[in-house]
């Protein structure tokens, strides 16, 4: 059994550019297109989080949520 889980952080120039429910519409149409179990969000903006959110599992078996109380093994993903 495969466990991915996505850690993304967006930055944006302008923040009032950046819908809800158009960003959770994005996010779980990718999480469901590549089978992705559970991703954490945050926007920052200015130095600040402006919207931080959990989408979806832990892992595969969908036993845990995931909370903004999520810990994340950190990692870095390149493609060069």
């Amino acid at each position: 059994m495969k466990t991915v889980v996505l850690i993304v952080a967006v930055c944006f120039a302008t923040v009032s550019i950046v819908r809800g429910d158009h960003v959770d519409d994005v996010i779980t149409a990718q999480m469901k297109e590549r089978e992705i179990p559970g991703v954490a969000l945050a926007v920052i903006h200015g130095g600040e989080i402006v919207r931080e959110q959990g989408y979806g599992y832990c892992d595969e078996t969908q036993t845990e949520r995931i909370t903004l109380e999520t810990l994340f093994q950190a990692a870095s993903v390149s493609n060069r």
